[in-house]
């Protein structure tokens, strides 16, 4: 009775020890498999961006809007002319492939337009409407391009009214300049939508210009006329990490 007894603890011990080892190696190749994956998926990843820049900008905006802050159905009112403006930021580069990168950007953006109509018996005074606003863009570029040299760019954007005032510039009869300013940010919303398409040229030592116009998609006024912004960018810029 004995021998049998110790025959069957025997083989239970044996079962047991190749039940642990099954398992054991069933947890190790788990393991080994999610250890694997992990590494393809961050070497996937890594080969896709290639390689990340960084860089600043300054530019020049010539912007104008659909309509003014003023009373434009006046027909001695122009509709709305080009204001000049800055522009001042910084970017990122995010190489996906020998021909495309993702280019995210935050500036700021002094934008807005210019009403003037003729005044006075004989129309010979120009009364001027200037409106200002100011944004924190954030656009998200995708661009063509073949290493150095030129790119093609486009891509949405949002941007974040910091301020909002238009000027009335009103002359008198006798010349003096009887200049008020309106703070209508109330009368404005806290956001812009648009959308961009450009092109410029980037050298090898990160040294690069370009050109974007971004098309202005929402009424960016609470009240009536809607209010569209349209802005014209032509920038200088520098790229600081990323150069061969």
């Amino acid at each position: 009775m004995k021998k049998i007894l110790l025959f069957n603890l025997f083989t239970f011990s044996l079962l047991c020890a190749d039940a642990q080892s099954k398992v054991s190696n069933a947890i190790n190749n788990t393991t080994k498999n999610v250890t694997t994956s992990i590494n393809s998926t961050a070497k996937n990843v890594t080969t896709t961006v290639k390689k990340q820049a960084f860089g600043v900008k300054l530019g020049y905006n010539l912007s104008n809007t659909s309509n003014g802050f003023a009373i434009t159905t006046d027909p001695a009112f122009t509709d709305p002319k080009m204001k000049g403006g800055l522009l001042l930021g910084i970017y990122s580069q995010f190489q996906m492939s020998s021909t495309m990168r993702l280019q995210p950007e935050l500036f700021y953006s002094a934008e807005g337009s210019m009403i003037d109509g003729k005044l006075g018996a004989n129309n010979t005074i120009v009364n001027v409407f200037q409106n200002n606003i100011n944004y924190l863009n954030l656009p998200l570029m995708l661009q063509y391009t073949k290493g150095y040299g030129f790119y093609a760019e486009a891509g949405p954007q949002i941007g974040f009214r910091l301020s909002a005032k238009y000027t009335n510039k009103n002359p008198s009869v006798s010349g003096n300049n009887n200049e008020v300013t309106y703070d209508v940010k109330s009368k404005t919303k806290g956001t812009a939508f648009g959308f961009g398409f450009g092109a410029g040229y980037e050298l090898k030592n990160g040294l690069g210009v370009g050109a974007r116009y971004m098309l202005g998609l929402t009424n960016i006024h609470k009240v009536e006329p809607s209010v569209k912004s349209n802005v014209l960018s032509i920038s200088l810029q520098y790229r600081f990490k990323g150069k061969d």
